[in-house]
């Protein structure tokens, strides 16, 4: 035993009673363990890879769905659900919105706020407040029924009808009527010879008695809260559609121009209509355009020519009409 109290003591342990070496080893091991995390704190600090990550704790599910959860409940019963949307993300809660000025004035109208930690991206002012009300002539009896904001979620379906005014409001006519419901930004004006659309920019878009393609959806039920006050009585006895997007359908003749790049349409009282030309497989040279379609021969798909369309050809041309038109295909300068 002696000898082991010797050799302990040779080896710098400094202890003479071999009950304490246990005590000495677990001491050592803490100071070391202290050393250690001094040292990672200090990589950390200067910046070292992943800093951010490791003492940024992200939010668990648990956590995120019951913020998701909260927020949800601040919106309840305020017939927010067409223009607000409460999401979970990979690490935050978000609240999608198509006009948050309205939003928090609901809120704050109720008394109540966002549970803090909820992100809403896009506060700006909603695209139709940038513009000031254009001019119009009031139209006595007829009603444009709107929503109190823009819907926050995607409008895809298509109506084609005739533009109505029935039961004292816009209304659409294929078949059957059915009132349409639009978003903020679209006014009504008596014009020189029929009741007429406007944009927000002041544009005319439409006028009544127009055939008209119209982007949008079938209103769901109970959509009265969500109305622009007051609430004409026709909403309530038709059924509605809501507007996202309204084009003019026009059929017209006129004969065919190209301006490199781009094809129009001149009719005989001068009016010029540039043309996207749509409906199937196309080829294109400098003054023609010819539409066919694919045939599978010998094994290999191949380009049969069907019509073909000059420069300076007389045309009937159906379609709708676009103040400005997105296409890949469509170049920029048309």
């Amino acid at each position: 035993m002696r000898r082991l109290i010797n050799c302990i003591t040779a080896c710098g342990w400094g202890f003479w009673k071999p009950v304490d070496v246990a005590g000495s080893i677990l001491s050592r091991l803490k100071k070391l363990l202290l050393v250690v995390g001094v040292i990672m704190v200090m990589a950390t600090s200067c910046g070292g890879p992943g800093a951010n990550e490791r003492f940024t704790p992200t939010p668990d599910r648990y956590a995120l769905e019951e913020l998701r959860r909260e927020a949800a409940q601040a919106l309840s019963g305020l017939c927010l659900e067409m223009f607000a949307a409460v999401g979970v993300g990979r690490d935050h809660v978000e609240l999608l919105v198509s006009d948050w000025e309205f939003v928090e004035q609901e809120l704050r109208k109720a008394g109540r706020t966002l549970p803090p930690g909820v992100v809403v991206p896009g506060k700006g002012p909603a695209f139709w407040r940038r513009f000031p009300p254009p001019t119009v002539t009031p139209v006595p009896g007829v009603s444009l029924v709107q929503l109190k904001a823009p819907p926050v979620y995607a409008l895809t379906a298509a109506f084609g009808g005739k533009l109505v005014i029935s039961d004292g409001c816009v209304s659409l006519e294929d078949g059957e009527t059915r009132v349409l419901i639009w978003p903020p930004g679209y006014y009504l004006t008596q014009g020189e010879d029929a009741v007429e659309i406007l944009d927000y920019r002041g544009n005319v878009i439409a006028r009544v008695g127009d055939r008209v393609k119209i982007g949008g959806g079938e209103a769901p039920p109970g959509l009265e809260c969500a109305l622009r006050e007051p609430v004409p009585p026709c909403v309530q006895r038709k059924k509605a559609l809501l507007v996202s997007d309204i084009s003019k359908f026009l059929r017209i003749d006129g004969v065919l121009e190209k301006q490199d790049p781009c094809w129009r349409l001149r009719t005989e009282e001068g009016e010029v209509y540039h043309i996207v030309w749509t409906g199937g497989p196309s080829r294109e040279k400098e003054d023609e355009v010819t539409y066919g379609e694919f045939e599978e021969r010998e094994g290999r798909s191949v380009f049969v020519p069907r019509v073909t369309f000059r420069v300076g050809d007389r045309v009937h041309v159906e379609g709708v009409l676009r103040r400005r038109w997105w296409g890949r295909n469509v170049s920029p300068e048309c």
